[in-house]
């Protein structure tokens, strides 16, 4: 039997709403009122996925694009965790465009 790790990142969106994401293979869950309720459903969207990846025959695919070696699904009887391989990791600062107001009925000359 073969795992597979990755990062579950928790949004709390406002009381009592909270949204599971998988950065690392683009997949978000429905909301959940607590955390432990968007980690279930993070945990069956992931799940699902990944099984609609096997039936279709794209699940090497699927994992090589998020960077988990996909050779290691090929064999029936290894039993196996996939992680991610990261070859760089950082934190990015960029800054917002600014918002600029208008009112209702100026319009800007040129």
């Amino acid at each position: 039997m073969s795992f597979i790790k990755f990062t579950a990142v928790i949004i709390s969106k406002r009381k009592g709403r909270h949204l599971a994401r998988a950065d690392e293979l683009g997949i978000a869950a429905s909301p959940a009122t607590t955390q432990r309720g968007a980690l279930r459903n993070l945990k069956l969207a992931v799940y699902a996925e990944l099984k609609q990846a096997a039936a279709t025959g794209r699940l090497a695919d699927l994992l090589n694009d998020a960077g988990y070696p996909g050779m290691v699904i090929l064999f029936k009887d290894v039993t196996a965790t996939l992680e991610r391989f990261v070859w760089n990791q950082d934190t990015i600062t960029l800054r917002l465009p600014r918002i600029r107001k208008r009112t209702r009925g100026t319009k800007k000359s040129r």
